[in-house]
């Protein structure tokens, strides 16, 4: 499976800042299938998450990680859309088999986890499912977490892949990843 191989050369499932961690339960590679495009995440924190807290997708440029991490640090937003979901899902609506793969991946990462000392305070606050909206296009993305105007975490990159053969889909591309942009 193509989708399952490409995915272990983008990075780790989880990002982690001293508060907070997201995990996020799809591959790296997310084929757009329209509306039903989706990112499944979970949310960790020690501490209650925030009341006004939003979630953002942000586009990562030709500068790469460094140019997500000082935008997110200058707070600037520009580019950033809005995919905060708005209703809340419940156990119930889940298709069980994506329930048990993502309690699976929970499981795995409190696992890993239990002897960092800065994680294992972390505890799971949320499991959203993100809609990738049409704007975002192809390219390398990743999940912003935010309180008002504060960046909180962001979520590990993943590529939202089509069958477009333009050029700049492979924006963003890391040295690992770059070979298979390029055929």
């Amino acid at each position: 499976d193509v989708q399952h191989f490409a995915s272990g050369l983008i990075s780790r499932p989880y990002e982690s800042t001293k508060h907070y961690t997201i995990l996020r339960h799809t591959y790296g590679i997310v084929f757009y299938r329209g509306p039903s495009t989706t990112v499944a995440i979970t949310v960790f924190a020690d501490r209650p998450l925030p009341l006004d807290r939003t979630i953002w997708l942000q586009r990562r440029g030709f500068s790469g990680s460094t140019g997500l991490k000082i935008g997110a640090a200058l707070g600037s937003k520009g580019n950033w859309i809005d995919v905060t979901p708005i209703p809340s899902i419940d156990s119930k609506d889940l298709d069980p088999v994506d329930e048990r793969a993502w309690t699976r991946d929970v499981s795995k990462f409190l696992h890993k986890t239990t002897d960092d000392k800065p994680l294992c305070s972390h505890l799971p606050r949320e499991t959203a499912v993100i809609r990738i909206p049409y704007p975002a296009d192809d390219g390398y993305f990743r999940l912003v977490l935010c309180a008002g105007k504060k960046t909180l975490c962001g979520s590990p990159v993943f590529r939202l892949a089509s069958l477009s053969t333009d050029s700049s889909s492979i924006r963003g591309a890391s040295l690992a990843t770059l070979p298979i942009e390029l055929g």
